[in-house]
């Protein structure tokens, strides 16, 4: 591995760590504690994509239905926009995140060769967070289809142009 893999690679692992703990630090210290909430719980779901060559942007989505999306350099539509989903949308969709393998992932996931997206997907309810960053996209098929799902949500293609 050459000097300039390991510092990026360094560089990755410090950013995903930041990010995480951004959201209130990592505390998925097992299954057990999520599946015994009890719903409804605050809740948080976030996706965040920063690209060299595509849309840098983010989506939060909250349990009460509240879907913020800020978009950065290359996205479409740049800029905090708010609207409201339905909370049973919203819920599905953190169930998905709680009751998968998601939260049993690595923390990171490192392309092999060089990068220029990075992904980072969080979770948090109730005091308990996990975040998963990803390379180009790397990781787990569930990685890939829950950063999807939260690109699905309504209107959020359209406000950052991202079509992969």
């Amino acid at each position: 591995m050459s000097a300039t893999t390991w510092a990026r690679r360094v560089k990755l692992g410090g950013i995903a760590l930041a990010l995480a703990l951004c959201i209130g630090g990592y505390a998925a210290s097992g299954r057990t504690k999520w599946s015994a909430l009890v719903q409804p719980q605050p809740m948080m779901m976030k996706l965040r994509r920063t690209c060299t060559t595509c849309p840098n942007y983010t989506i939060t989505l909250t349990g009460d239905g509240l879907l913020t999306y800020e978009g950065g350099e290359r996205a479409l539509v740049q800029g905090v926009h708010k609207s409201y989903i339905d909370t049973e949308l919203a819920t599905a969709l953190f169930n998905e995140f709680v009751q998968s393998e998601f939260l049993e992932m690595d923390n990171t996931y490192p392309a092999p060769g060089e990068d220029h997206m990075g992904v980072a997907l969080f979770v948090e309810t109730a005091g308990l967070s996990k975040g998963v960053f990803s390379e180009e996209r790397y990781g787990p098929a569930l990685r890939q289809e829950l950063e999807r799902k939260m690109d699905d949500l309504p209107g959020m293609r359209a406000l950052s142009g991202w079509t992969h």
